[in-house]
């Protein structure tokens, strides 16, 4: 049976700086994908959808700013809630 993977919720700010959620969903090689960003305080939607699959699946990262250069950990998309990014 092929199921989809489904992420839905939002990207909320308090602080002054620009944060992005990065997703990799499914096993290919297809590089992470964007999947909102929220500058300033605020909440931005997060909706994500899969490919189906027979066992879908996706990691997650959190980024100061809009690119990959100082990101969390990748984390399963099932461990929500996500932690914040470490400040310092």
């Amino acid at each position: 049976m092929l199921s989809t993977l489904v992420i839905r919720g939002g990207l909320k700010n308090t602080g002054s700086d620009c944060y992005s959620l990065w997703a990799k969903l499914d096993t290919g090689s297809a590089p992470a994908v964007r999947a909102a960003t929220q500058c300033g305080p605020g909440v931005t939607s997060v909706n994500l959808r899969s490919a189906p699959s027979m066992s879908p699946n996706g990691t997650l990262s959190l980024c100061r700013g809009e690119g990959t250069l100082d990101c969390g950990q990748w984390f399963s998309a099932r461990e929500f809630p996500a932690a914040a990014l470490p400040t310092g």
